[in-house]
């Protein structure tokens, strides 16, 4: 390990893969180290392989004694460690998903202190960070997604993003076909796993507004592993003696999951290939079917930014992005460089209101009076002014890809570099994204 240049730990084995899928000879260049396995990458970033911090949560850290080994590999070889991690592990005390228990900071500032290593390089999706309290360790944080990233290759292909195989010639073009507004059909759609306030508000004021089920395009009905408590908060805190309300939440798990007419004619070996180190997105079809996307973004309380594969993707589809996440999120979206289209959804209507349920309740609401209620007349106004949104859109592919290059380059390709690039730690990334230097 003498000619390394830093250990990465990865906290979910997607991470892992992303990064062993651009190893090139995975055997013949993987060393072990007692029950320890690591595989290096071209720039000489040794990547442990078989150890995740996923297992060590799932065990409430019982056995973690392979993470003083490899701090100590890290102190023998004067390797710098950098962690791979999850952004609620680092942000919260303790969280609304019940299997994170602990702050890691916690649990490595305990090892760091021990081995006396003085830094820990950080790499997550959230932009801003500040950590709940002191630590002797000076915790570097820098940017990525690793969802978002292409693996396989160095460099970004697109091709799969760009060209959709389907039966008619006239479908084959996807880019033009994702800037051509006459193919849409429905206002919305939108993508919700794993309860929360936020979400669980859309869901019951969709309803109450009756566009849920007329709607195609709002697809996975699904809240995941901590529906019974955000379930039963959010019905005492917001909808109290609100009989709608109630029968609609108590009902949801009985509700049909359901997939937006688009999704039944994905090819998802060709267009999501397994390298892309990311969850199934939507087909192209289904951006193209509707008009805005509404992310419902991964985080909703905090000041700690996230962008994820949510909001990125229709950004990717060259389709204009609202989200529904925490407070301000599409106002700091904005100060980034990207178009969050506000004169099709206004967010200043809601976007500073502090509690997440009735930010999210007034959200609604805008969201339906503005797209959806004349929902005829805003597609025709907009397909008359369609080279504008156009151009919208397309710049904000561009600004997307400008990160994109920059964090494929030093957070995938050559991880270790990140050391020694400071425009992509916390304090100054944002300006410089906002300021086209990127």
């Amino acid at each position: 390990m003498e000619s390394g240049n830093c250990i990465t730990i990865c906290m979910y084995e997607s991470s892992c893969n992303s990064l062993r899928n651009i190893m090139a000879d995975t055997t013949d260049n993987n060393i072990n180290i007692g029950d320890l396995e690591f595989g290096i990458l071209d720039d000489g970033t040794w990547v442990l392989l078989n150890k995740y911090f996923e297992e060590a949560f799932d065990n409430k850290f019982a056995d973690f004694d392979w993470f003083k080994q490899v701090l100590n590999l890290s102190n023998k070889y004067n390797l710098p460690p950098v962690l791979y991690v999850n952004h609620e592990s680092i942000k919260y005390l303790e969280h609304e998903n019940h299997m994170i228990v602990y702050n890691v900071l916690d649990i490595i500032e305990e090892q760091c202190v021990q081995q006396n290593i003085p830094e820990f390089n950080l790499i997550d999706a959230g932009m801003n960070f500040t950590p709940d309290k002191e630590y002797k360790t000076k915790f570097n944080k820098f940017i990525a997604n690793t969802w978002i990233m292409h693996c396989k290759e160095h460099d970004l292909d697109i091709y799969p993003w760009v060209h959709h195989i389907r039966h008619s010639e006239e479908w084959k073009d996807r880019k033009h076909l994702l800037c051509d507004l006459k193919y849409v059909k429905y206002p919305i759609s939108n993508l919700m796993s794993r309860a929360k306030t936020t979400r669980l508000a859309f869901y019951v004021e969709a309803h109450r507004l009756g566009f849920w089920d007329s709607n195609p395009s709002l697809t996975f009905n699904y809240f995941g592993q901590s529906d019974e408590m955000d379930r039963d908060i959010l019905a005492t805190t917001h909808y109290t003696n609100d009989t709608f309300a109630d029968k609609l939440l108590s009902n949801f798990h009985n509700v049909e999951k359901v997939l937006a007419p688009g999704e039944y004619e994905i090819d998802i070996e060709n267009n999501y290939p397994p390298e892309l180190g990311m969850r199934t997105p939507f087909a192209v079809k289904t951006y193209q079917d509707a008009f805005i996307t509404i992310s419902a973004e991964s985080e909703e309380i905090g000041e700690y930014m996230m962008i994820t594969e949510k909001t990125v993707l229709p950004i990717i589809n060259l389709q204009p992005v609202h989200i529904i996440g925490q407070r301000g999120i599409n106002k700091f979206m904005e100060s980034l460089g990207f178009d969050m289209f506000k004169d099709i959804i206004d967010y200043d209507l809601f976007d500073d209101i502090e509690d997440n349920g009735m930010r999210a309740i007034k959200q609604t609401h805008v969201i339906y009076d503005s797209v959806i209620k004349n929902f005829d007349d805003v597609l025709a106004y907009w397909k008359k002014n369609e080279a504008s949104m156009h151009e919208r859109v397309c710049n904000n592919y561009l600004t997307f890809e400008r990160l994109h290059k920059k964090m494929t380059e030093h957070l995938i390709v050559r991880p270790g570099s990140i050391i020694n690039t400071p425009e992509l730690n916390v304090d100054n990334f944002s300006a410089m994204l906002k300021d086209n230097t990127l």
